[in-house]
């Protein structure tokens, strides 16, 4: 069994000078009050007694290894004798000052100033003159230091160094094409929204039309030489990732100041139709094969999925209902037999063997490999890879709903118990109204209604998947609480 230790109580000796009443008193008031915030205190007025040498009284408290701190409290009297080396005051501090001098980097000595001279410098003995200390010249300062002074003598300062995280994960790519004006438009748009500025319509559209220039320059468009197509799709994913980023970074923006809701949802779709017609052939390229394209695919597949995850996330939910049931317009080498339009399955995308035998490493073989690639770059600390599962989870919900086909790929990497925020929510019947939003059904009862003959329900189709999700989706208890 653990016992766990007691913190250390601070034990704290007052070194002051009698320089009159009223300092006398203020000295012993802050030492009351230091004895109310858990730290012990020594000081002559309570701990020296009628028969004590005071000289060694005061050698004793200033060289105790288990005093922790001496608090020097400094007013003019204090640092003339001090310097001089004069009465008590003088002799502590010529005890104290071997040991600071002795010491570069020691914290148990501590000054106290209490006066100003005339060039409006506290007064300090020499030999911690240039120590840090704390300003107690008035009641306001007293009560403005007081917090700090007590986290000081606890070690526990107000303010802690944070840890030292990763490199960005731009320092680390591999990019031949620059993305600082990608960074500048979007500095610029978001300066924009955030101060309301009239410009913002034309800020957003140069911001898009920078990703997608950005995305579009690394479409392959004549045969290239490539001996390890796995290894190339990667590269070129890789450098896609800083668009993602920011396409991401803007969307948690805009989504959270939102105005019109309808003109908002106009604008994410005109760019969601963009963003996907950049997954196919360009309509000058006629000799080409699909492994060309695969990364700018699977960034499609990613940009949607963290998509939906921010409109999850900033509760955006009529937009979500809005890209769900939107029909988008296909890019012209897309439009074949008479269609025109595609359902949000359009930015859905795998990968083949190319991709998997560069992932594996010799491992065997994963099911999706573009699972695991997009799980390798989900690094952002707001928006967690769960998130992006829960995102495939709501689209796959919404495409049995639908009758539309969505394979969910991420979701090979839930635990064996899937926990989801927002369904484990959906379960009380305020939270529900949010769902219900989305999918367009207005109880938990005709949901699981509608969901009876699906691939949700039955389980059938999806080999080598073997997550239930009626569990994962909270299916039973949805609109029951």
């Amino acid at each position: 069994m653990n016992v766990k230790a007691e913190p250390l109580v601070p034990k704290v000796f007052i070194s002051y000078n009698w320089t009159d009443v009223a300092h006398k008193e203020r000295v012993r008031e802050w030492a009351d009050r230091l004895f109310g915030d858990g730290v012990n205190v020594i000081i002559d007025i309570y701990d020296l007694r009628p028969g004590d040498d005071k000289i060694v009284f005061m050698e004793k408290m200033v060289q105790d290894p288990t005093i922790t701190h001496v608090l020097l409290v400094c007013d003019q009297s204090y640092v003339e004798k001090a310097d001089a080396r004069q009465a008590g005051v003088g002799i502590e501090a010529l005890i104290v000052s071997q040991e600071v001098y002795k010491k570069t980097a020691q914290s148990k000595f501590v000054s106290i100033f209490c006066e100003f001279n005339d060039d409006g410098e506290p007064y300090l003995p020499t030999f911690i003159a240039s120590r840090i200390g704390f300003n107690f010249t008035s009641p306001e300062k007293v009560n403005e230091t007081w917090e700090d002074l007590v986290r000081f003598l606890n070690g526990q300062p107000r303010f802690t160094k944070p840890a030292l995280g990763k490199k960005p994960a731009y320092l680390t790519q591999n990019t031949t094409l620059p993305t600082s004006g990608v960074t500048a438009k979007i500095r610029s748009l978001e300066n924009g929204l955030k101060q309301g500025k009239t410009t913002v319509p034309l800020l957003r559209e140069d911001f898009f039309d920078a990703c997608v220039s950005y995305v579009d320059e690394l479409r392959i468009r004549e045969e290239p030489n490539v001996d390890d197509w796995g290894q190339r799709i990667i590269s070129d994913y890789e450098k896609l990732k800083p668009i993602r980023n920011f396409l991401v970074d803007w969307l948690l923006l805009e989504s959270t100041l939102r105005g019109n809701e309808e003109d908002f949802s106009e604008t994410l779709i005109d760019l969601l139709e963009r963003v996907l017609a950049l997954r196919f052939r360009t309509e000058e390229v006629t000799r080409f094969n699909d492994k060309w394209w695969t990364a700018h695919s699977l960034f499609v597949y990613e940009v949607f999925l963290y998509f939906v995850a921010v409109l999850i996330k900033t509760k955006s939910f009529s937009t979500l209902n809005v890209i769900f049931e939107t029909k988008y317009i296909l890019p012209p080498s897309e439009r074949h037999t008479g269609t025109d339009y595609g359902s949000f399955a359009k930015f859905h995308a795998s990968a083949g063997d190319d991709l998997n035998n560069s992932l594996s490493n010799g491992e065997p073989n994963c099911h999706s490999p573009a699972a695991k690639l997009i799980k390798r770059h989900s690094d952002r600390t707001d928006l967690p890879f769960k998130d992006i599962m829960q995102a495939d989870l709501l689209v796959l919900l919404v495409s049995q709903l639908r009758d539309i086909r969505w394979y969910p790929q991420t979701l090979y990497y839930v635990d064996f118990y899937p926990n989801f925020e927002f369904f484990v929510r959906a379960a009380q019947r305020k939270n529900f109204k949010k769902l219900a939003i989305i999918t367009e059904v207005k109880s938990g009862d005709a949901l699981r209604e509608k969901l009876k003959t699906t691939e949700i329900s039955s389980g059938r189709g999806w080999h080598p998947l073997t997550i239930d999700f009626a569990q994962a989706l909270n299916l039973e208890k949805l609109d029951t609480v």
